[in-house]
């Protein structure tokens, strides 16, 4: 619920920031907030599913600070490659707060259930991978 909040907030702050100070249209800004969730989201399952990669978790991700700093720049990297009104750092500075803010909107109708299928197909895997074992030691 937390989330849900947060995230309309933000999106609502994003609209409000930058139809006043940036003289966006809404359109725009709306087409922001759905990028902004896009590359937050597709960061977040990335990131999960390369820690799962021995020698990028033991390097590149190794420890809570690196794994912020990949999501860091992989968000804001993707996000000025996709927003180039954005590369203005008074345009950033404004916009990067309601923009992290309304991520919140896909955590729990994307994020959490998508997230929760990968952890049910890798314990699937998992047992049928010990069942395949089991007949293999009977035979």
């Amino acid at each position: 619920m937390a989330a849900w909040f947060v995230g309309g907030l933000g999106t609502l702050l994003a609209g409000w920031l930058g139809y006043r100070e940036l003289g966006t249209s809404i359109t725009d800004v709306a087409i922001w907030v759905g990028i902004s969730n896009a590359v937050a989201l597709v960061g977040g399952l990335l990131t999960l599913q390369l820690e799962k990669i021995s020698w990028i978790k033991e390097t590149l991700l190794a420890g809570t600070f690196r794994t912020w700093v990949f999501i860091v720049c992989f968000y804001f990297g993707f996000l000025l490659i996709l927003i180039p009104e954005l590369r203005e750092v008074r345009a950033l500075a404004w916009m990067t707060p309601p923009l992290l803010m309304s991520t919140g909107l896909m955590i729990n109708p994307l994020f959490g259930p998508i997230q929760d299928q990968i952890v049910r197909n890798a314990q699937r895997r998992t047992r049928l991978k010990t069942l395949a074992a089991k007949r293999q030691a009977m035979l």
